[in-house]
């Protein structure tokens, strides 16, 4: 196992007037006053799958339970229907975005090249501030725990973080339970720190280290077990309860996950026994997984809780994207964007809010101006696409009015209320109602379309337009930077990684 520690002293360098920014933004309150953030992504997790969405197995008893005294967005689209896509535009509040056609290459594989700032940069833009960068520069302590190799610092996704953790294996990646230790560590050091740092930033060890953690601090944990290939560490039957629902079961063979992989976006005969036979253990499989991975989140909530964090502690949950179950005849999670793909759940948990429900059409890279504005850090509306949701999390009587867009070199999607395009090169325009035929099985007519058709088609031509010329006022400090990370890309472990999760043949 490769478990890699990062800590940055200084990091890239950067403008003093980015820096007087947000001096002057932190001075207007007590250090103390802000409050920690926990961000926790579980990869590959569909929002549909949770028991408290109305799942008929408890696959989530520890995430119902946060939910239950959180903000929960109930109608939460991703960005990006893959790790890459979707991460990137979290952790920097823009839409990643492909012409048709682009290679799918490392340089691109993002959707982020508009904004890179030098020929050969990959991953997470230099040109862009990160989630961790915009809170480090505002004082909080910001440590990274994560085991995607799409996510390790070879492609940038360390910025702005003081400690960067990258728990890898060589099948692809570690389990929760390894994650959440790591997660536990920083959590107690937290506490152990707090006398110790009970002194101005000013006179702080200038390398961070464990034992030099803080309040405030930015916690991002991403756990990858509802990713396949689907090991769970129980037997399903053991994971729930199946005399209520029972399900066809078996033991899962050598070839079920190569067997599972040639199904992607063919068009197979799935109604032999045989094929809906794997199709029902690979989702009971799945279903284990987030179970495994619920188990795990609810030690991070206790401990949170036994630590006394939890009055001072916003914690959000979403996820990069879904999975595919053969709804429109692929597996795992390559190039589409229809719904089992792009629903992911999104909760929020704020002190002192309670709890309530929002139907409005959000997106999950809007937690990037939403924990930037909980934590009180300035940010101009320019500088990002994403909204903040604070007037959802407030109640306040508003419709956001949002739209949802997702895109690859070959696929595109426009979302818009219930109405959605899909738009793929040298093919008919699909259109769809999504209240009344939520699983996309039958695009509306040309014909019924028309009206549709034609303002979904100038909405989602304008914002691509818009999206092709943006390259936004990018930080000259930054972009002249001797010696800023430009990402080297995966070396043959990486790809190893990567080969082991499906993602390269």
């Amino acid at each position: 196992m490769k478990i890699s520690h990062t800590f940055l002293a200084n990091g890239v360098a950067i403008g003093a007037w980015i820096l007087t920014s947000f001096l002057s933004a932190a001075e207007s309150f007590s250090e103390e006053s802000r409050p920690n953030i926990v961000m926790i992504v579980i990869d590959t997790l569909r929002a549909a799958n949770l028991s408290h969405a109305g799942y008929d197995r408890l696959t989530s008893p520890a995430i119902d339970e946060l939910a239950s005294r959180s903000v929960v967005f109930r109608n939460t689209v991703s960005i990006g229907a893959n790790t890459t896509i979707a991460m990137a535009g979290l952790m920097t509040g823009r839409l990643p975005h492909f012409e048709f056609g682009e290679p799918w290459t490392d340089e691109y594989f993002f959707g982020m090249r508009r904004f890179y700032s030098r020929e050969g940069e990959i991953g997470l833009p230099t040109a862009l501030d990160s989630l961790a960068e915009r809170l480090r520069n505002a004082g909080y302590f910001t440590a990274g725990v994560v085991t995607n190799p799409y996510l390790q610092s070879s492609y940038q996704f360390d910025q702005g973080f003081m400690v960067y953790e990258e728990l890898m294996e060589e099948n692809g990646y570690v389990a929760a339970d390894v994650v959440t230790d790591s997660a536990l560590s920083v959590l107690d050091a937290v506490k152990r720190s707090e006398k110790r740092n009970d002194r101005p930033m000013s006179e702080r060890a200038e390398v961070p280290t464990r034992d030099t953690i803080h309040q405030p601090f930015f916690l991002y944990l991403h756990y990858m077990d509802v990713h396949g290939p689907y090991k769970p560490r129980e037997r399903p039957e053991d994971c729930f309860d199946e005399s209520k629902h029972p399900r066809v079961l078996r033991p899962m063979t050598a070839s079920d996950w190569r067997e599972w992989k040639r199904w992607w976006n063919m068009d197979r005969d799935v109604s032999k026994p045989e094929r809906q036979q794997l199709l029902s253990t690979m989702k009971s499989r799945y279903d284990c997984e987030i179970r495994f991975v619920d188990q795990q989140l609810g030690r991070v909530l206790k401990r949170i809780r036994e630590l006394g964090l939890e009055d001072k502690t916003i914690i959000a949950i979403t996820s990069d994207h879904g999975e595919e179950f053969l709804e429109h005849g692929g597996t795992m999670h390559k190039g589409t964007v229809y719904e089992e793909l792009i629903r992911v759940p999104l909760i929020l948990f704020v002190p002192g809010v309670g709890s309530h429900r929002v139907d409005d059409l959000v997106r999950n890279f809007d937690l990037y101006p939403t924990l930037l504005q909980l934590a009180d850090v300035e940010l101009e509306a320019k500088d990002v696409d994403a909204v903040s949701l604070l007037p959802l999390v407030y109640r306040k009587d508003v419709t956001l009015g949002l739209a949802a867009y997702t895109s690859f070199p070959w696929a595109r999607m426009y979302l818009a209320g219930n109405e959605k395009i899909i738009e793929r090169p040298n093919r008919d325009l699909a259109i769809f109602d999504l209240e009344r035929d939520p699983g996309e099985l039958n695009p509306i007519s040309s014909t019924d379309a028309s009206v549709t058709q034609k303002t979904l088609k100038n909405r989602l031509d304008a914002l691509v337009d818009r999206l092709r010329g943006d390259r936004s006022e990018l930080k000259e400090a930054k972009n002249s930077a001797e010696g800023s990370p430009q990402g080297h890309g995966p070396d043959e472990a990486t790809r190893n990684q990567l080969r082991a999760l499906g993602y390269l043949e």
